[in-house]
């Protein structure tokens, strides 16, 4: 009998776990991200640019609109799943605000707002392809659309 017991309790928090909603989190605004050019020259607001949008588009992201100064990308996980950001940037590095989401719960709870993990993941990656897009961003900026 404590044989079956055990089996059933572990079999009930398997599968618990496997069809849980994951819990959202606190909602950050991420910091600001300074870059810096590993050959200590100087960079202009063209190059930052051009490696979010290198960075950006290498994981999917697009540019939905742009004004000087700030770029609008947009994420979407097969239409289901969908993030977008307000990206400023200079000539010192760039800064994302939230603007909207599909399918991520963003929403106040417990008066704090909250958002899907998937948030953090996807701001995490597109920072480090932006680093990436960076570090091997020609001299010759990309041209702004």
């Amino acid at each position: 009998m404590m044989k079956h017991s055990l089996i059933a309790v572990s079999l009930t928090l398997a599968l618990s776990s496997h069809f849980a909603v994951a819990a959202p989190v606190v909602f950050k605004e991420p910091t600001a991200v300074v870059l810096t050019r590993a050959d200590g020259q100087p960079q202009s607001k063209a190059m930052v640019r051009s490696a979010i949008v290198a960075g950006a588009s290498s994981l999917g992201w697009q540019v939905i609109a742009e004004t000087p100064e700030k770029l609008t990308l947009k994420y979407s996980k097969g239409g289901k799943i969908e993030l977008t950001l307000d990206t400023s940037y200079d000539e010192k590095g760039y800064q994302f605000k939230y603007v909207s989401s599909l399918n991520l719960d963003y929403g106040m709870r417990n008066g704090e707002m909250t958002i899907h993990r998937t948030y953090e993941r996807w701001v995490i990656n597109l920072q480090k392809h932006i680093l990436m897009a960076q570090m091997v961003t020609p001299a010759q900026p990309v041209a702004a659309n």
